[in-house]
C-alpha cells in the first residue's frame, strides 16, 4: 500500500510511503533503489474504493448508524457523499 501525502491541485509534488505488512515483506524480494525508482516512474493503478464490492456500502451504513454518524437520510447521504466510491463515480449510483 501506498499512499501520497500533499494537497492536491495546490502542490506539484507529494510524499509516498510504501507500507507492506510484515509477512509479505519476508517473502518479496529485496527493494533495492532502482527498483523503487522504477515503481516511482510507473503510472499508478487506477483508485478503486472496497465500498464498491458487494455488501460494501451496505456495511458503511450500518456502521455509520452504529456510530451514530447517521440517524437521518440526509445523513446517509452526507455520509456517502464523503467516501472515495462518491468521487469515483455518479453519486446517484451510489446512493
Amino acid at each position: 500500500m501506498a499512499g501520497r501525502a500533499g494537497r492536491a491541485g495546490l502542490d506539484t509534488v507529494g510524499e509516498s510511503f510504501l507500507l507492506m505488512p510484515e509477512e509479505r515483506s519476508a517473502k518479496a524480494p529485496l527493494l533495492t533503489k532502482e527498483t523503487l525508482r522504477q515503481l516511482m516512474r510507473e503510472p499508478p493503478k487506477a483508485l478503486t474504493s472496497s465500498l464498491a464490492v458487494e455488501g460494501g456500502l451496505r456495511r458503511l451504513m450500518l456502521e455509520g448508524v452504529f456510530s451514530g454518524q447517521i440517524a437521518t437520510a440526509t445523513d446517509a447521504k452526507r455520509f456517502c457523499l464523503c467516501t472515495l466510491l462518491a468521487h469515483l463515480s455518479d453519486f446517484q449510483q451510489v446512493a
